[in-house]
């Protein structure tokens, strides 16, 4: 990231960011979901891939379906 146009603090925060890390458990990640989301993975999920797809500094990727899902043309 060029400090010029975000500024040194920025630029440098940025700068620790990965995008290859170790992913975290799927223990933690479903307490997470349930706990954010206020219901169990089950009720909101019609499947949940344990295994994650990704993951980074920021986020981890799960291949996941919504139980409310419908295939429609919007």
């Amino acid at each position: 990231m060029r400090p010029d146009s975000v500024g040194n603090d920025i630029s440098r925060e940025l700068a620790k960011l990965q995008d290859n890390v170790s992913p975290n458990s799927f223990i933690s990640i479903k307490k997470q979901i349930e706990r954010e989301l206020k219901n169990p993975l089950e009720e909101i999920f019609l499947e949940f891939d344990e295994t994650p797809v990704a993951s980074a500094s920021i986020a981890q990727v799960h291949r996941a379906k919504l139980k409310n899902w419908h295939n429609s043309s919007c």
